[in-house]
This record gives structure tokens, C-alpha cells and sequence, in this order.
């Protein structure tokens, strides 16, 4: 085993690259997928150029696949400020190689419940992230982590590797304030979107994540560009909370989104 020591706010820790924790929900072309904003499944067939085939099964000499895919809802994907102004950068520009990163459990709640806001208006039977609860999970968080912050939503079953999001939960404007407040600045989720998947295309906690102005479509002083938002990622129910490294892995698509692989590495303070 290769060892690796990290220094992190001079603390010693050994990094168990060895054990590493994809977060990815694999895209199963030919199989079942997540589904959601009404978007078709992600598809792939064979190259076909003059007499080639790119198919070993159809007589051709290798496979070459033909991908029809949109990464905003066929699986895990990261987002850059991009997704929301039209300046370009492209997630390989930004995601990180490796950072001090905190895991967490929450269980969202109705929104009835709580007298937390969003834009548009909450429904009473929205189901939300609420600036209350992450209070009190992060109330003994290590700050020296929480460049990165992970959520896992309960409950959580494996069913998420192939659901059909319709009602999944978001963040409260309290909520997502909070988090700026953390400094978290790599936020990844375990469902379609940090926002209601029906806001009136507001897209409210998207804007305050990027400190962008409300509804606004171009960068300003103090736009967060060096921050990511990663969506519908799974994190098996084995993995317990706490401190890890992120190593957020992106393609180099020049888009606003790129697939993408994020890996927690357990570590071990020294």
C-alpha cells in the first residue's frame, strides 16, 4: 500500500487512497437509470460509419459507442457557476484534486414545519433541508473540513440508483445561507437539485450558492466561481459521517456540467 500523509490545519493524517469511496451513480446505458425533470434516459449504440460498425457482436472490428446523454439529469454531475451565467467555466477548471471534506446524515422535513424561505413560496408538503438541522449536525463539525460538505438524505436506500425524482427535497434560503456562512464552498447531494425541481425557474438556492443576485444571469464583485455543486450522487448506507478527503473527478467537457466521479478517502489522524 502506497501511504500518503496530508497536513491539514497541522494536524497529520494518513490518507486510505486504497479505500476509497466512489459516489457516482453508474449509467447503466442498456439498463435502469434515474430519472428526472421528464428528461429521456441516457442511451448508447454503435458507431456506424460506410461498412464500419462499431459493434464486435455485428462483425465489427471493435466497439465504439455513440452516447446520447444529458448530465444535468442521467446521473452524477458537478455544476460550475456557469449552469446560471453565461460566462464559461468548465468544471475541470475548478473541482478539486483532493480536499478536506464532511460528511452528514440529515432527515429533510416538511416545510410546513419549519418558518424557514425560499422563492418562490414554500408548499406546506414540500420536503426541505432546513438551516435548523444543519446547525445542529455541523455543531461540532471540524471548520478545518468543511471546504466540502457531503449530505446524505434519509431515508436512503439503493432505490435512488434508479428513481424517478419527482417531489425530492431542496434547500431553504436560511439553509443555503447557513452553508456560506460554513465557507462551503464544494456542496454534493444526493438528489436531482439543490433547488425545487418546480421553482418557476428562479432557482434560488443555485443563485445564493454563487452569491449571484437574484434571478441575474451575470457575474458580479463576490461571485463565487471557484465553487461547485455536485447532484445526485449515492452514498451507501455503510459509509458513516464524518471527516474525509474529496477528490471530485470531472471530464473536460467546456460546458457548464461535466459527469463526474466524486471519491471520499477515509482518513486517519496521525
Amino acid at each position: 500500500m502506497i501511504k500518503v500523509t496530508i497536513d491539514i490545519a497541522e494536524q497529520k493524517f494518513l490518507a486510505r487512497f486504497d479505500q476509497a469511496i466512489s459516489l457516482a451513480i453508474p449509467v447503466r446505458f442498456d439498463g435502469a437509470q434515474p430519472a428526472c425533470f421528464g428528461t429521456a434516459p441516457a442511451t448508447a449504440s454503435p458507431l456506424q460509419a460506410g461498412s464500419f460498425v462499431g459493434d464486435v457482436q455485428r462483425g465489427g472490428s471493435c466497439n465504439v459507442p455513440v452516447l446520447t446523454l444529458n448530465p444535468h439529469c442521467n446521473g452524477t454531475h458537478t455544476e460550475t457557476i456557469s449552469h446560471v451565467v453565461s460566462a464559461s467555466i468548465p468544471p475541470a477548471q475548478i473541482a478539486p484534486t483532493l480536499v478536506p471534506c464532511i460528511l452528514l446524515t440529515v432527515k429533510p422535513c416538511v416545510a410546513a414545519t419549519t418558518s424557514e424561505q425560499y422563492r418562490p413560496e414554500l408548499s406546506p408538503h414540500d420536503t426541505v433541508i432546513t438551516a435548523e438541522m444543519l446547525k445542529k449536525c455541523l455543531a461540532d463539525a471540524d471548520t478545518n473540513f468543511l471546504s466540502a460538505l457531503v449530505i446524505r438524505t434519509l431515508p436512503n436506500t439503493d432505490a435512488k440508483l434508479s428513481m424517478d425524482y419527482h417531489d425530492a427535497p431542496f434547500f431553504t434560503r436560511d439553509a443555503m445561507q447557513y452553508l456560506l456562512s460554513k465557507g462551503v464552498e464544494h456542496l454534493l447531494v444526493d438528489f436531482p437539485s439543490i433547488d425545487r425541481m418546480n421553482d418557476d425557474g428562479h432557482l434560488t438556492a443555485h443563485h445564493l450558492f454563487w452569491n449571484l443576485e437574484e434571478d441575474s444571469h451575470r457575474l458580479r464583485d463576490g461571485a463565487r466561481t471557484h465553487c461547485s455543486v455536485t447532484e445526485l450522487i449515492y452514498v451507501p448506507n455503510s459509509v458513516e459521517d464524518g471527516r474525509y478527503l474529496l477528490s471530485l473527478q470531472v471530464t473536460a467537457f467546456a460546458l457548464d456540467v461535466s459527469p463526474s466521479r466524486p471519491l471520499l478517502i477515509p482518513i486517519e489522524q496521525q
